[in-house]
């Protein structure tokens, strides 16, 4: 059986974005089997996919929140609650 468009296990929702491949088997096992992670854009699950699915890129990305530490910056020790 060929998937050609995808349908989110959870919620049945069938928009798809890419997600990012974490572990050494994303990177390198799943594509030998040609399988690739996706995730559902309305319940942000994630599941494998055939790679050739076609899927959407984020329109998003986080920003960097804050400013670069550099070497100067003193690192408080103390924890607040």
């Amino acid at each position: 059986m060929v998937l050609s468009q995808f349908c989110c296990p959870d919620c049945g929702h069938t928009v798809a974005f890419y997600s990012r491949r974490r572990t050494f088997a994303e990177k390198y096992v799943l594509p030998l089997a040609m399988l690739r992670p996706y995730r559902c854009a309305d319940c942000f699950r994630r599941s494998y996919w055939l790679s050739s699915m076609p899927a959407q890129q984020p329109k998003f990305r986080r920003p960097y929140v804050g400013k670069p530490v550099s070497d100067a910056t003193p690192i408080i020790q103390s924890r607040v609650a």
